[in-house]
């Protein structure tokens, strides 16, 4: 890993590197949130062009937490420069170090982005897919609130819109503060789409839209777009207790089963 005061030392020449990779006309609705001391910035994903766009938006110098994949090779150079914490999506150790890292870089002052739904997201109508409340997690340890911002295309304009820092306890429920994170970048993105009414993507027929998506894949031809599609984190269902215990209700009582209602009576 690359050491820190060198990616603040070269900080200002990956700015104007990034400016060198602008393809669209750049509208900024808002403008990044005052926040004492650093934070953890999260956008969501759907093009090549979302970190070097973000890298350019975001006033400070963040570290990248990004998939291990197939990258150009100036892009993974670039990575690296930058500041970058690689980890496989698909292995629990190699997620447990990145956290790891995290948190370490977190206390020692450092900004962390990250894509918290962790690929790209090619659905023609949902705002955020599921997201991984590890993000949370490192908010709560670390003391740093997340901040949020959101990026759209159509066709050459690229809009960006921050929402508002949100700070995490240890004692917060996780899954209720991420659904919370999903919901605000939700809102950010629904915002923009009523902002640009005609690029909604629910008014976009299927067929232009995977077009679109096509067009998006073809951008960077070393994306394995189909392992992309494999990272996708598909929601849990919450069973209630109620749910859960609700075949009582229609059970006879009896010696063998006995145990069972007295379980739910004394749970």
């Amino acid at each position: 890993m690359i050491p820190r005061f060198l990616t603040h030392l070269l900080h200002p020449l990956m700015k104007q590197i990034l400016k060198g990779k602008i393809h669209h006309r750049m509208h900024y609705l808002n403008t990044p949130p005052q926040v004492n001391g650093n934070a953890i910035w999260c956008c969501n994903h759907g093009s090549k062009y979302d970190t070097p766009y973000c890298g350019l938006t975001i006033p400070r110098q963040v570290w990248l937490v990004a998939g291990k994949q197939r990258l150009t090779i100036a892009d993974r150079v670039f990575f690296i420069l930058n500041g970058c914490i690689w980890v496989d999506r698909k292995d629990k150790d190699s997620k447990a170090i990145a956290a790891r890292t995290m948190l370490k870089l977190a206390h020692k002052g450092e900004d962390i982005f990250m894509f918290p739904e962790g690929t790209w997201n090619t659905f023609p109508s949902l705002p955020m897919m599921p997201m991984a409340w590890g993000i949370v997690d490192l908010s709560a340890k670390s003391g740093c609130p997340i901040i949020p911002l959101v990026i759209e295309y159509r066709e050459k304009d690229c809009y960006i819109k921050f929402g508002e820092p949100m700070q995490c306890d240890l004692e917060d429920d996780k899954l209720e503060r991420i659904n919370t994170l999903r919901d605000a970048m939700a809102t950010l993105r629904w915002e923009i789409w009523e902002y640009l009414p005609r690029c909604s993507r629910a008014n976009i027929a299927d067929d232009e839209w995977e077009k679109e998506v096509v067009a998006r894949v073809a951008a960077y031809p070393p994306l394995d777009f189909a392992y992309e599609q494999s990272c996708i984190r598909r929601e849990k269902e919450v069973t209630t207790p109620e749910d859960a215990f609700a075949h009582l209700d229609n059970l006879r009582p009896c010696r063998e089963n006995a145990f069972l209602l007295r379980k739910r009576y004394t749970r």
